[in-house]
């Protein structure tokens, strides 16, 4: 029975790794959280991936915040959470000093990516089709409430090495509302 279950595992992990090559991807340097009103104004941009801790965060984000730390049972970690409450929420490792998850909420902060596209609360799901043309085409119900009518996609992180593309179990998650099909909420996810 064992090397039955072992058979099937090894059958179905390839499968499950190729298909996310149905969706787009998107390096974790390849974008940056500012503030929407210092996109127009050419401040100095810190990459998300690059944010390592608080104080980072204050530099770029400002000292309107508020912090809790807490150790998570399931990730065995100490984390530490910052809340603008303008409309964004970080979630640094204290032990290994680098941003677990980002999430926002409002449009006062504009995802810019480095190839100049910008993703910003508010926006039409068919602005966001010209971005993540794959993803946004396998976008699904919104599951934690399948009733509400929201639709939800997701964007793979990934890297590229030996001229592959090698996609992470992270990803990236836009909710588009139920009334007008427009974002309302942008978050990274680390499954645990």
């Amino acid at each position: 029975m064992k090397n039955f279950i072992i058979l099937i595992i090894l059958f179905l992990a390839p499968r499950s790794i190729n298909g996310q090559n149905d969706y787009d991807c998107i390096k974790k340097d390849d974008f940056y959280i500012l503030k929407t009103d210092s996109v127009e104004n050419g401040v100095i941009r810190i990459k998300t991936s690059a944010l390592n801790n608080p104080a980072q965060a204050e530099l770029t984000y400002g000292a309107d915040y508020s912090s809790k730390k807490y150790n998570d049972l399931l990730f065995d970690k100490d984390f530490n959470r910052i809340v603008y409450p303008a409309g964004l929420e970080l979630l640094f490792s204290e032990k290994n000093n680098y941003l677990f998850t980002f999430e926002v909420i409002s449009n006062n902060y504009t995802m810019v990516l480095t190839n100049g596209s910008r993703i910003k609360i508010g926006m039409s799901g068919k602005d966001l089709a010209e971005i993540f043309p794959k993803s946004y085409a396998c976008r699904k119900e919104y599951s934690p409430d399948p009733k509400s009518g929201k639709f939800a996609f997701i964007v793979f992180f990934c890297i590229n090495r030996n001229g592959k593309t090698i996609y992470f179990d992270t990803w990236i998650t836009f909710i588009l509302s139920a009334k007008d099909g427009v974002l309302e909420q942008v978050y990274s996810f680390v499954p645990g």
